[in-house]
């Protein structure tokens, strides 16, 4: 609430009406009606007078392996955690040597040897130089680390690149092709940004294949709406499970 200083009543700033209308139009399926239901189940399951026929939820909206209980937490990646955000740790014989020299490693590339001080933007070099070795030992092609970028996690690299792609055009706006079907965060982040979405259709009848046809189809369709900056492949596909794209055309 705010008290307006011209007529001295109080007035609500933010409505549904004043709300951003980009904001409005997102869907995020996967944490829409159903998550929200499903969320006030639990809550009722927990009384000792419900009326369910059962006694627990599966959540399968996300793919949460670690909240069905299907996958063991990672032991290394926890206690590398633990040894940079305590550095003590490793005075102890419960943990690897292997673990030890890892977090040595990383403590010594960063300021003070401290996880918390400040990182150059693209993130800590040593990360970037092991991410490049990586990619030269899986692809056979030299990777570069200073053109490679770090986020946290890909929902902020992916909306980090659309940024990027964005036009100037003030008379159209940016156009990018998305995958159907597809995971919500495209399509969440293009509806927030005022990007156009155009859609094109995986060929389900060829396990979700992308066909050459279709998306000239979409292309078509929406080029005269937008200024196509970029095509989205999600590989391996999500949610369809699809491996391997056949992306050489």
């Amino acid at each position: 609430m705010m008290i307006s200083e011209t007529h001295g009543n109080q007035s609500k700033i933010l409505t549904i009406e004043s709300l951003n209308r980009r904001i409005i139009a997102i869907k995020y399926a996967i944490r829409g009606p159903i998550a929200i239901r499903a969320a006030e189940i639990e809550q009722q399951l927990k009384k000792d007078d419900h009326n369910f026929p059962f006694d627990h939820l599966i959540r399968a909206n996300a793919g949460d392996c670690h909240a069905s209980g299907n996958q063991v937490p990672i032991t290394y990646i926890r206690q590398f955690i633990a040894g940079c955000s305590y550095p003590p740790l490793m005075e102890t014989p419960d943990f690897p040597l292997d673990i030890k020299c890892k977090v040595e490693s990383l403590l010594s590339a960063c300021g003070g040897r401290s996880l918390g001080s400040y990182t150059e933007a693209p993130g800590i070099f040593t990360i970037r130089q092991d991410i490049a070795d990586y990619i030269h030992r899986r692809d056979g092609h030299p990777s570069n680390p200073e053109d490679i970028y770090l986020c946290d996690g890909v929902t902020n690299g992916i909306r980090t690149v659309l940024k990027l792609i964005m036009n100037n055009d003030l008379k159209k706006p940016s156009g990018v092709m998305t995958p159907i079907p597809q995971f919500p965060l495209y399509s969440a982040t293009l509806s927030e940004y005022g990007i156009y979405e155009i859609e094109y259709y995986l060929d389900e009848d060829n396990n979700w294949e992308v066909n050459m046809e279709e998306l000239e189809k979409a292309l078509n369709k929406e080029k005269d709406n937008c200024v196509p900056r970029c095509i989205v492949v999600i590989n391996p596909g999500n949610p369809t499970g699809k491996k391997r794209f056949s992306i050489k055309n």
